[in-house]
């Protein structure tokens, strides 16, 4: 099944979501499993709302902070591995040219 992607604006739903339906939207979830979620924990949100579009300009903008762009994201080495891998794979689904710096964290052997 492929993902349905959107080019429209892009804003943060942080504020629209519950902490349950902002962690569904988020590249990184570092919430404890079983614990209620915490919004500080979630991070690089890529939807509006659960199962909605992907948001491109959101995509570039994840790149663009796991590459350590408008100061990084506080999440640990293996959450920003497996969030650089996921947003690799979805902007080569979305046509879009991802940026060496996103590729060789997703390359990355061990988390930084």
């Amino acid at each position: 099944m492929s993902n349905q992607f959107s080019d429209a604006p892009w804003s943060n739903p942080v504020s629209k979501l519950s902490a349950a339906d902002y962690a569904k939207v988020c590249m990184i979830d570092e919430n404890d499993p079983g614990e209620p979620k915490v919004k500080d924990k979630c991070k690089l949100p890529y939807r509006m709302k659960p199962g909605g579009p992907i948001y491109k300009k959101a995509l570039a903008s994840i790149a663009s902070v796991l590459a350590g762009g408008m100061g990084g994201v506080q999440a640990s080495g293996a959450s920003k591995m497996a969030a650089a891998r996921k947003t690799l794979r979805l902007m080569t689904e979305a046509g879009m040219t991802p940026g060496d710096a996103l590729k060789k964290l997703a390359a990355t052997s061990e988390p930084p």
